[in-house]
C-alpha cells in the first residue's frame, strides 16, 4: 500500500516544485535515541530526516521530507533489528505571517507498509512557537488516530525549551499510547542547534495484556539552509 502512494507524492511535490515562486527552507536532522523499560531492557536507535519547502502564488507552498530510522544496539544480543523509511508530503496555506495550515500525506515502510492522512497547523507569537496535527493512520495491521501537539519557547538568542505531547488511539479497543517530552535546544549557529529530550511513554494495550511505560532520551543536531524559516513543519513518523 505504501508504495502506491509513493509515485503520487513524489509526482504531485515535484510537478508542484516545477511552479514555485520561491525556496522556503530546507532542515537536516540528526537523532540518537535511547529507550529504557526500566526492567533492564534498553535499545539504541538513530534517525536521520530531511525537509525541503517551496512557497507558491498566494500563499501556497508544499514541502517535502524523508527520514530513515534503525535500530543499532540493545540490551537483548538476540533483537531482530529493524529499520523504517518515511516519506511525507505537506501542502500549506499561510493565513498570515504567524499562521500556517497544512494538509499531510505520508507512508512509511512499517508493518509492510502504512500510510497517514492529517491536518495540522503552526503558530507563532513572539518567542513561541506551536505546532499541532490530527490525523488517521491507514495500516493493515494497526490503523489508529494520532493527536500531538508541539512547542517550544525562546528564552535567549540561543536557548529553546522543546515540549511534546502525543496521543494514538488504536482501534478495535486495542488501546492506547501517550508519549509526553521537555527538552532543551541550543543555538551553536544561526543555522545549527544542538537539543537533548527526555520523554515518558505509556502502551496501554488493554486489559489482557496490561500498561508499559518507559523512559526514552534523544539527543540531536537540526542544521537549516536558506530562509530561517519557523513555520516549516516537523512531522517525525510515530513508529
Amino acid at each position: 500500500m505504501t508504495y502506491r502512494l509513493l509515485p503520487a507524492l513524489a509526482l504531485a511535490f515535484f510537478g508542484a516544485a516545477a511552479s514555485a515562486q520561491s525556496f522556503d527552507g530546507a532542515s537536516i536532522v540528526l537523532e540518537q535515541q535511547q529507550y529504557d523499560d526500566g526492567g533492564g531492557f534498553t535499545v539504541t536507535s538513530r534517525e536521520i530526516g530531511a525537509d525541503i519547502a517551496f512557497a507558491f502564488n498566494g500563499g501556497f507552498g508544499a514541502q517535502l521530507g524523508f527520514a530513515h530510522s534503525s535500530e543499532t544496539d540493545s540490551s537483548d544480543p538476540s533483537l531482530d533489528f529493524e529499520s523504517n523509511n518515511s516519506y511525507a508530503l505537506h501542502l500549506f496555506y499561510d493565513a498570515s505571517d504567524a499562521v500556517r495550515l497544512g494538509v499531510l500525506a505520508a507512508a512509511d515502510t512499517f508493518n509492510d507498509g502504512d500510510q497517514f492522512l492529517g491536518v495540522e497547523g503552526v503558530f507563532l507569537n513572539d518567542r513561541v512557537r506551536a505546532e499541532a496535527r490530527i490525523g488517521r493512520f491507514v495500516s493493515d495491521v494497526e490503523p489508529a488516530n494520532l493527536y500531538e501537539l508541539h512547542g517550544s519557547y525562546t528564552l535567549t538568542d540561543r536557548v529553546r525549551l522543546l515540549g511534546m505531547l502525543r496521543r494514538v488511539d488504536f482501534d478495535d479497543s486495542l488501546g492506547h499510547y501517550n508519549l509526553g517530552s521537555l527538552g532543551i535546544g541550543f543555538g551553536v549557529t544561526e543555522s545549527a542547534e544542538l537539543y537533548a529530550i527526555y520523554a515518558r511513554h505509556e502502551n496501554d494495550f488493554g486489559p489482557a495484556t496490561g500498561v508499559y511505560n518507559g523512559d526514552v532520551v534523544s539527543f540531536g543536531l537540526r542544521v537549516t539552509f536558506g530562509p530561517q524559516n519557523d513555520r516549516m513543519f516537523t512531522y517525525t513518523q510515530f513508529y
